[in-house]
């Protein structure tokens, strides 16, 4: 565990899914700890749909295909660990001039299905070696695989690396990077897996729950206080300085690091098109991935006789009437701020599940919340899981969030944002579960009523290197943008500069490059702020975005449809280098249906260009990646867009290259 602990700050990983099973444990020290539980998960379709969507994709990945003889049931692990479905994470990282072997992290033996994917300049290469017997499996990008396991390798210079690991690893592996360039460098890392097969009885690093050493503590304080009662007044001070020593040292045994996880874990999807010259529908979509798998010890308090564990007045969970019980003994002790922070997580993690949305909301879970946060409006953790809880309550709920609006979830929401300006915990999570509200239109007007448009802004404004919040609160002025009266108000209030500014300051984080790409999209809808995006330059972070980011193939989507919304002249778009990127985006990805239907309509507008636009299109044969898009997809819609495309565009050779 200590091990575990000082490499955990190295990680830089971001975690994207929830540990429902365990909310009180940190998802970054968690997957630190090698302790994995493996389960089955679904992967989400590679591809992006069209318009709005919830859940950035990192869909680049190599996808292992499992057979069903593969699939690992789900494990049942001991009292004191966790365990759930599966995780993939990103983690940015700094190469420095002329390093060899820049280590990153290590993948525990045992991991299953393991896919990684590396997008970094072309003078950096990925290393892998066998931490055990110190021999390397991958360098210089030959791939020299371990015996009786399956690994599958590519390279694209310059642009990403990708290795797959099918079944179990057999050994520990170490990754890091090689830099042969002078100067520092950057790279972002991905990865996915299955889980751990299997779960070990008693995970590498942990310890043995209060509940095994508990009674024998309290057995010798016992005795203690017996002899106490038969000593001198001096024994039994020194007897209670002894006792508050232990009870010190116990209590630092463990601690307990709370908080929701970030990302696509709350899924949603939004009602609605964008109204006013929108050039076409944005339906929206969304996706609900799986939440992490870990398995970590659990965390050790001691606690005095005159102090309770909150957790311990909660009903067991799985129990019939969990959701009931929480929410009566919330009511019942309305004044325990403990037993209501306990009560809020229990029920932020029940509110995932589509099934639970509806008991919480019939016995009166939301309302609950709500209360809670009203009186404790001075905590900020309980601010932090009440907003996390609605936002889970509202996602993906349409029937259940009306009754949401009507016990004043949008205003707890952005009281809370109010009242804890400083908190990046409680604004991620506000801003989160604003996103989550604004994918219906009376969620959007309510938003609008309690002024939380100006709370998001504030958000982004004030965490401006919060990746987190920048990736939540440019989806929620995404979502919000449908109507032309809410376009106003976030053009009005600087929200065309707060998006670009949000961008600007992570330009390595697809998530967030692809939320602002989304909200520039949907504001675009309005000719006016059209105008401003283009004043601003809009369309040079659009198209840097896919620059940075060539192997995200719902970026490239999302950008492309922002380009085609904004109708920027195709001399412009050539001296942009858009052009390039539109071909590369269908080159390398080839099978997703919708970006190739964005970008054969691109083509098209682009299509209409004078005779230096037209050199450009002949130079990069963007003739034949429409004809390959005709001919490789059946829907009525990319053959139409396509069919389209190679009318306007100068017919080149049969083979297509982005250079």
């Amino acid at each position: 565990l200590k091990g575990a602990l000082t490499q955990a700050p190295q990680m830089l990983c971001q975690v994207q899914g929830p540990l429902p099973c365990a909310p009180h444990v940190s998802a970054l020290l968690a997957l630190a700890l090698v302790g994995i539980c493996s389960g089955s998960s679904e992967w989400p379709k590679n591809g992006s749909q069209p318009g709005n969507r919830t859940q950035p994709e990192n869909e680049s990945f190599l996808q292992p295909a499992r057979p069903p003889e593969a699939t690992i049931a789900k494990l049942q692990c001991p009292m004191g660990y966790y365990q759930t479905d599966g995780a993939r994470g990103t983690q940015a990282v700094r190469l420095r001039p002329q390093r060899s072997h820049e280590y990153l992290f290590e993948v525990p033996a045992g991991v299953v299905n393991y896919s990684l994917h590396v997008s970094a300049p072309s003078n950096a290469t990925l290393r892998i070696a066998d931490k055990s017997a110190g021999t390397t499996i991958l360098r210089s990008g030959r791939l020299h695989p371990l015996p009786n396991t399956s690994f599958t390798y590519s390279r694209t210079v310059g642009v990403e690396e990708a290795l797959l690991i099918l079944g179990t690893l057999p050994v520990s592996i170490a990754v890091g990077m090689d830099n042969a360039a002078g100067e520092d460098g950057a790279a972002v890392v991905r990865y996915r897996f299955d889980g751990m097969s299997a779960c070990r009885a008693v995970p590498s690093g942990c310890m043995a729950t209060f509940r095994t050493w508990g009674p024998i503590a309290l057995l010798v304080l016992l005795g203690a206080c017996v002899y106490a009662a038969s000593s001198t007044p001096r024994g039994r001070e020194a007897l209670a300085g002894v006792r508050a020593a232990v009870s010190s040292a116990v209590a630092h045994v463990g601690s307990r690091h709370s908080g929701h996880a970030q990302g696509g874990e709350k899924a949603g999807f939004l009602e609605g098109s964008p109204a006013e010259e929108s050039p076409q529908d944005a339906a929206a979509v969304g996706r609900v991935c799986r939440p992490a798998s870990c398995c970590s010890c659990r965390s050790c308090v001691f606690f005095s006789s005159q102090e309770a564990d909150p957790r311990a007045s909660l009903p067991r969970q799985g129990q019939s009437d969990e959701v009931e019980e929480i929410v009566r003994r919330m009511r019942e002790a309305e004044e325990d701020r403990g037993l209501q922070q306990a009560g809020l997580m229990r029920l932020e993690d029940l509110a995932v599940e589509p099934d639970m949305k509806r008991r919480i909301l019939d016995c009166g879970g939301a309302s609950a919340a709500v209360d809670a946060m009203a009186r404790h409006s001075d905590s900020s953790l309980l601010q932090e899981h009440g907003c996390a809880m609605l936002g889970n309550q509202a996602s993906q709920a349409k029937v259940q969030q009306r009754a949401l609006l009507e016990t004043g979830a949008v205003q707890a929401v952005t009281k809370s944002m109010r009242d804890h300006p400083d908190s990046a915990k409680v604004q991620e999570t506000a801003c989160w579960a604003l996103r989550e509200f604004a994918t219906f239109r009376q969620g959007r007007d309510h938003i609008l009523e309690q002024e939380g448009i100006e709370r998001v802004l504030r958000a982004l404004q004030d965490h401006a290197l919060t990746a987190a919040i920048l990736e939540h609160g440019c989806l929620a002025l995404a979502y919000l943008a449908h109507e032309p009266k809410h376009r106003k108000v976030i053009a009005r209030e600087g929200g065309i500069t707060t998006v670009l500014t949000s961008m600007r300051n992570v330009p390595h984080v697809g998530a967030v490059q692809e939320a602002g790409c989304l909200a520039l999209r949907n504001l675009s809808c309005s000719t006016e702020h059209k105008a401003t995006v283009l004043e601003l330059h809009g369309d040079d972070d659009i198209l840097q975005a896919m620059r940075t980011h060539p192997p995200l193939a719902s970026l490239q989507e999302t950008a492309l449809d922002a380009l085609l919304v904004l109708s920027l002249k195709p001399e412009r778009l050539v001296d942009g280098g858009a052009v390039k990127l539109i071909v590369r985006a269908m080159e390398c990805h080839a099978d997703v249906e919708d970006l190739q239907q964005t970008a054969c309509k691109l083509l098209v507008h682009v299509g209409c260009g004078g005779a230096k636009v037209r050199a450009e299109l002949t130079r990069l044969r963007a003739s034949y990646f429409a004809r390959r898009a005709k001919a490789r997809f059946t829907s009525p819609g990319v053959k139409a867009a396509a069919g389209k495309a190679l009318e306007v565009l100068p017919q080149g050779g049969d083979e297509g290259s982005s250079e």
